[in-house]
């Protein structure tokens, strides 16, 4: 289920994003969960009380033991196909957010480069790729104690966030709304992701010597980093766009919009120029809701 929080930096490519979006997510949820517990009971049910001893790779010989040598072969082949899916769909997500930070300021400009055919983040995609290549050969649960701890981490302060912004901008329009008008009713509704959340973060953080270094090593480079590209963004005049909720750098507004008597109606689209603000090929639709 990596990733889900993520679906917003693809939202434009979205018709009706505030009607799809969360439908799309909630189905996810449910074919994920169904997934699952389907697998894994089927499993633990034919191997009894052998699943207490299950280890990287059983299931597929849980499968050859039931079903043959063709079955197990056929879920290891879906589980690759799965990885990849995920992979390329954790790919989707961050070159465009790579892409627009480039455009709020946050980063180096090239990085909010699109393709000019297929009008796609391709320096920040082959950057991930670079970075990628780089982590390969470091021991896998190593790289997965790296990943839990920053992807955690990355969760929390967007729930941290989420929460600062009831709090303080309660009014604010917003196109995705959790239905809970009480802040201190939000909070208990996020607490177990609260509590879980920095569980994984410690956890992962002090899993081992190398992991602890290498986690280290990412704050202590990150931090700053961060530091300085909102000081970046400052100086170009974006921070205060963020709060004035202008997309900075687009040539083109895209404003989708729909009857009100009819949620399923059409949507109309409307193109509306905006004064150029620099390179077009970096510039992406933005969608209002």
């Amino acid at each position: 289920m990596a990733g889900v929080d993520c679906v917003s930096t693809v939202a434009g490519e979205t018709k009706r994003p505030s009607y799809t979006v969360i439908r799309a997510l909630l189905g996810c949820m449910a074919v994920c969960t169904l997934q699952y517990f389907l697998v894994l009971s089927t499993a633990a049910g034919i191997d009894g009380d052998n699943w207490q001893n299950w280890e990287a790779g059983a299931l597929s010989g849980v499968a050859k033991r039931a079903f043959g040598d063709w079955f197990g072969w056929w879920l290891v082949a879906a589980a690759i196909v799965g990885s990849a899916g995920q992979y390329v769909a954790e790919l989707l997500e961050d070159s465009y957010q790579i892409c627009g930070m480039a455009r709020a300021g946050l980063a180096p400009k090239w990085f909010g480069y699109l393709h000019h055919h297929y009008r796609t983040p391709w320096f920040a995609m082959f950057f991930q790729l670079v970075i990628i290549c780089a982590l390969v050969s470091f021991d896998f649960n190593a790289i997965l104690s790296v990943d839990s701890f920053m992807s955690c981490l990355s969760a929390l302060l967007e729930v941290f966030a989420l929460l600062k912004l009831r709090w303080s901008q309660p009014d604010l329009e917003r196109p995705f709304k959790i239905p809970v008008k009480s802040f201190w009713w939000l909070l208990v509704v996020l607490s177990p992701c609260i509590v879980f959340g920095t569980f994984v973060v410690i956890a992962s953080f002090i899993a081992d010597k190398f992991t602890l270094i290498l986690n280290c090593v990412v704050l202590v480079l990150g931090v700053p980093l961060g530091w300085l590209a909102v000081k970046h963004a400052e100086k170009l005049g974006i921070k205060q766009n963020w709060e004035d909720g202008f997309d900075a750098g687009l040539d083109q507004e895209e404003v989708r919009t729909e009857t009100a008597d009819s949620p399923h109606a059409e949507v109309a689209v409307e193109e509306k120029e905006l004064p150029s603000k620099g390179d077009p090929d970096t510039s992406l639709p933005a969608v209002n809701v």
